[in-house]
């Protein structure tokens, strides 16, 4: 769906204009299923105002209603469009967006390829107020675009929570083998939507005349009155896959799956006033590419990437979210995003506040896989991650990492840490939600014979012999004396018998 041809060179990772490549320290965190049972999941959101619910979009045409809270799967699907979708290629269902007015207005809004051309499609339905559910008469074309049928869609989209538009992530539809073969992500009249980042605003229509688009345009988008099409907000992109918008700032992040050597991450801060040329296919990442189009290069005016990696690092990019949920504190204002050949998990964040980070170890410490395929991150109404796995059909969800008390051989001998992080020590776990209060200290008995509650190391270094963690003195030490000793003062002579006698009187 969105893998690109695979090779592999030198440099791992770029750090560019906003992002800086230092390694930061992530919080600890995991991985977990939340829900199985879905058909190539591929993108994830929630309803404004609900937080019960995460809806996720299913490659063949259908959306499932997923619980926020248990992982169960509403048994029907929340919106069937298997027979208008043609999931052949690239294609299928492959987009939800709902209206920031949704609980006044009940629209939602879907991107497809349709039946039976394969042409790009935007519909916008009517949830029922009661059923909560949509309606399959209330669907409206809000626009088709024509497309090559082969090769890259793309397919987010998503409303700005600061200009309240929508906007469209479309791929080149070129493929690893054959990059862009109409030089659409380069183009910009004749309405050639592919390689674009589109913006517009459904909630009118400039083209009444005009089935086919049902909207209306932005005045501040940047082509209007030019002769170049005023629906394109940005341009250069090859396989836009996903996109994701901040919702505290507004920052729009764009994920471009790269072709021969680079991954991209592009950020447009609130504010930006579009119009960016991301490169492709004159460059990929930060580097000119052999397949023309552009003149020299590097062409003047292009932007680079925020962030690059190349393939010694991952082949297809994921885009993800900023973080803006509450359960991993650390996590806030991380950007977390995913590379679906090689199963991994990463997190970035701004300069100031640190960098980049490979969490795929974090937050598998098992090695039990569950980060290959992973086809989109969404959030819930509450701000916390989810991921798509498309190949298993399951729906995963980022949470804090378990942690407790771990017994460890040397200082600080008791420390609170996840059980992966314990055992790679060296230490005991006592276990999750356990402090070190205690936890590690147990009875020791010395060489005098006396009996102490002490740490492992102290004990063993006093020349003591360890009772285990928890234990007490209370009966810890004694052993069984010498039947003759009976004032246990360790030998047997006439002081025993008047002892025997005083027990007596």
């Amino acid at each position: 769906m969105q893998c690109s041809f695979l090779t592999r060179i030198g440099t791992s990772i770029v750090g560019m204009a906003l992002v800086a490549s230092t390694i930061a320290a992530a919080p600890p965190m995991a991985v977990r299923i939340h829900a199985s049972g879905l058909q190539q999941p591929l993108a994830i959101t929630h309803a404004p105002g609900d937080s019960t619910t995460v809806y996720v979009v299913q490659r063949l045409g259908k959306i499932a209603a997923v619980d926020a809270a248990s992982g169960a799967v509403r048994s029907l699907a929340w919106l069937d469009l298997t027979a208008t979708v043609r999931a052949v290629g690239d294609g299928g269902l492959l987009g939800i967006a709902f209206d920031p007015n949704f609980q006044r207005s009940g629209f939602v809004y879907v991107y497809f390829t349709r039946q039976p051309d394969s042409q790009g499609t935007l519909m916008r339905f009517t949830v029922n107020p009661v059923t909560r559910v949509p309606d399959p008469a209330s669907g409206i074309v809000i626009l088709t675009h024509p497309r090559f049928s082969g090769g890259h869609n793309g397919g987010w989209i998503g409303f700005s929570p600061l200009d309240g538009f929508l906007y469209m992530g479309l791929g080149d539809a070129g493929t690893g083998t054959e990059p862009d073969p109409l030089n659409s992500a380069q183009t910009l009249r004749g309405l050639p939507f592919q390689g674009k980042v589109v913006r517009i605003d459904p909630s009118g229509d400039d083209f009444p005349l005009d089935a086919a688009r049902n909207y209306r345009i932005p005045a501040s988008n940047p082509f209007v009155a030019t002769t170049n099409d005023p629906e394109i907000w940005a341009y250069g992109l090859r396989n836009p896959w996903r996109c994701s918008f901040d919702r505290a700032t507004g920052d729009l992040w764009i994920a471009d799956v790269g072709h021969d050597l680079y991954e991209e991450i592009n950020v447009e801060r609130a504010g930006h006033p579009g119009g960016s040329n991301y490169g492709w296919k004159c460059m990929e990442g930060p580097v000119c590419t052999p397949f023309g189009s552009c003149g020299p290069c590097p062409v003047p005016g292009l932007s680079i990437p925020t962030f690059a990696y190349d393939h010694d690092m991952g082949h297809s990019i994921t885009g993800g979210v900023v973080y803006r949920g509450s359960a991993i504190p650390g996590l806030v204002g991380s950007y977390v995003f995913a590379d679906w050949s090689d199963g991994k998990l990463f997190t970035l964040r701004a300069a100031s506040a640190g960098g980049f980070e490979d969490v795929t170890s974090m937050v598998e410490p098992g090695g039990s896989a569950l980060l290959y395929t992973i086809a989109a991150i969404g959030e819930d109404a509450a701000g916390e991650i989810y991921l798509a796995d498309w190949l298993r059909g399951r729906l995963l969800k980022l949470v804090p990492r378990p942690a407790g008390a771990c017994c460890l051989l040397a200082a600080p001998w008791c420390d609170t840490r996840s059980v992966a992080d314990c055992l790679a020590a060296g230490g005991v776990y006592r276990g999750d939600g356990t402090t070190c209060d205690a936890s590690c200290v147990g009875a020791c008995c010395l060489p005098d014979g006396t009996c102490d509650v002490l740490i492992a190391p102290a004990c063993l270094v006093a020349g003591g012999t360890y009772q285990g963690h928890g234990t007490t003195c209370e009966g810890a030490c004694t052993t069984s004396p010498c039947m003759g000793d009976f004032n246990q003062d360790g030998g047997v002579d006439g002081s025993d018998v008047f002892a025997f006698f005083d027990a007596w009187q």
